[in-house]
């Protein structure tokens, strides 16, 4: 039973961990940096941060 806990734990703080990039991606964005330095900057791929910049209507360049 506790390795169920611990397992749903590390999955919680990793999915925490990804939302919380993704917003870091999101502002790089709106400050209006490119996709390239968004993923560099993050190590998201660049194909996520495109699709996070259409999601969210976010103008942006490669």
């Amino acid at each position: 039973m506790c390795e169920i806990i611990e397992k749903l734990q590390k999955e919680s703080a990793a999915e925490a961990a990804l939302k919380k990039t993704m917003e870091i991606a999101l502002d790089i964005l709106r400050e209006g940096q490119t996709v390239t330095f968004a993923s560099i900057v993050t190590k998201l791929s660049v194909e996520t941060i495109t699709q996070l910049a259409i999601d969210n209507n976010i103008a942006y360049t490669m």
